[in-house]
Order: structure tokens, then C-alpha cells, then sequence
């Protein structure tokens, strides 16, 4: 039997594709439906335990978002400026629902931030650097040159 070097170990074990993390039972089906995107997205290595338990915060963040997103339509449709007690009521609730959009929407920011799933923390482009070393580097005579 032959003997595989150190890199052509490495090649197979990076050919083997590794399935993508199941959604927790814990999960609702429409957070897991979320998950389950979120998951199709990256490489399937991208989530361990160290960081499933962010993911499940996410999806949570993100079907409560939807919820309440939708609640705030329906609420939009509805007469804000009538003058009497139940358009004072109907505002309240209106400005309650946008506070808890908000709450939500930082929640969605920070996880997503905490689990690097912007486009940014996927890009590594060394041109990027040089481009912006290019713009420090001084223009003319440096002074010890002169």
C-alpha cells in the first residue's frame, strides 16, 4: 500500500464535503428555514459549537423581525392621526412595535457581526491593502533626501 504525503492527505480531506450543520430540534420551522439559509450560504465548516448557539439567537432575532415587521404593515394601513382615544392607543402600540423592530434589527447587527457573515469578513484581497498603502505613501522628495 502506498503512502499518501502530507498534501495529498490534506487535498482528501478537504475533497470530502462536509454536510451542512441540521437545524436544533429547539428551533421553530420557520427559525429553522432560517438556519438552513443562513447555513446554505457558507462553507458547511463555517458553524461548530462554539458559535451554533449564536446562530440559534439569529434565526430567533430574524423570525421575530419578520413578525413584527409585518404586525407594523398592518398597523400602517390603520388611521396614526385620529385625534381620539383609540388613535392615541393605536400609536402607542405603533411606536412600541418600532422600538421592538429596532431592539431586533441590533440584535440581527450584532450576531451577524459576532458570526462574521457580512460579505466584508469574507473578502481577503491584498490588492485592497496595497491600494490603500499606495494612498499613505507620500508624494515629492522624502526630507532626508534633500
Amino acid at each position: 500500500m502506498a503512502r499518501h504525503s502530507a498534501a495529498a492527505q490534506a487535498a482528501f480531506a478537504t475533497a470530502i464535503p462536509t454536510p451542512e450543520p441540521a437545524p436544533p430540534n429547539a428551533l421553530t420551522p420557520e427559525e429553522a428555514e432560517s438556519w438552513r439559509e443562513i447555513t446554505a450560504s457558507l462553507p458547511p465548516d463555517w458553524f461548530d459549537g462554539a458559535n451554533a448557539a449564536l446562530l440559534v439567537e439569529l434565526c430567533r432575532h430574524i423570525v421575530l423581525a419578520r413578525q413584527i415587521s409585518e404586525q407594523l404593515a398592518r398597523m400602517r394601513r390603520a388611521k396614526l392621526t385620529a385625534a381620539t382615544a383609540h388613535g392615541q392607543r393605536t400609536r402607542q402600540a405603533f411606536r412600541q412595535l418600532l422600538r421592538m423592530a429596532q431592539a431586533e434589527t441590533q440584535g440581527i447587527v450584532s450576531l451577524s457581526t459576532k458570526l462574521r457573515l457580512s460579505r466584508s469578513s469574507h473578502r481577503h484581497n491584498d490588492r485592497d491593502g496595497d491600494e490603500r498603502r499606495r494612498v499613505i505613501q507620500p508624494s515629492g522628495p522624502l526630507p532626508w533626501e534633500q
